[in-house]
């Protein structure tokens, strides 16, 4: 069989890429009309948010497991540290981020780990619904940035310290190792913070307002 020229591959590429700008068009135009339907269907109490967190979910227990199983001599206590790390580093890299598409779209856990992408907000859920599943307090934190966007993070509080970080925007997962205050007021991903809005887990919804 006779490769094709490089000349010929770009071609191909070319058109793949023209097919999905014009798809990308037609999404749009769904959304755009349907946008009140979806988010009318998509809208969550505080008891659903709380739902979205899923520690026992079977395949953030796969993933939890394996991480434990990575760990020589694991003793739940001294090494949960390393396994959120460990976790971090799995979400950044097996799932891409994309900014929201306007409208409230939540994906089940099934969902990302099918397609491997989610929007930020169900990213830091899935975040979370995996600390808790290797045994950290942790939370979903939802705060509003210098300019009027909402961030969402994750939040773990641990013996000595919280730690704070952002599943969506990598960095070091220690940098953010310190009092939530200061975390807060040192945060640089994409901007300042100015307020905390809310947190949540499966277990507590705490409104900051």
């Amino acid at each position: 069989m006779e490769e094709k020229s490089l000349e010929e591959q770009l071609e191909e590429c070319r058109q793949k890429m023209k097919q999905y700008y014009y798809k990308n068009l037609l999404f749009d135009l769904l959304i755009e009309r349907y946008g009140d339907y979806i988010r009318t269907n998509e809208a969550k109490t505080i008891q659903d948010l709380k739902r979205m967190i899923q520690p026992e979910e079977e395949g953030i227990r796969n993933i939890a497991n394996d991480i434990i199983r990575s760990i020589p001599d694991y003793n739940p206590e001294k090494d949960l540290e390393k396994t959120l790390n460990k976790a971090y580093e799995y979400v950044c890299e097996n799932i891409q981020s994309v900014p929201s598409l306007g409208i409230n779209f939540w994906m089940t856990v099934k969902e990302i780990l099918k397609h491997k992408v989610s929007d930020y907000e169900d990213k830091a859920i899935f975040t979370c619904s995996l600390f808790r599943a290797l045994g950290a307090d942790a939370s979903v934190l939802i705060v509003k940035m210098q300019g009027g966007t909402n961030r969402p993070l994750v939040l773990v509080r641990l013996k000595d310290s919280d730690l704070l970080c952002d599943p969506n925007h990598r960095h070091d997962f220690f940098k953010y190792k310190k009092p939530l205050p200061i975390a807060i007021k040192e945060f640089e991903e994409e901007g300042r913070i100015e307020k905390v809005l809310y947190e949540f887990n499966d277990e507590k919804y705490v409104d900051y307002e």
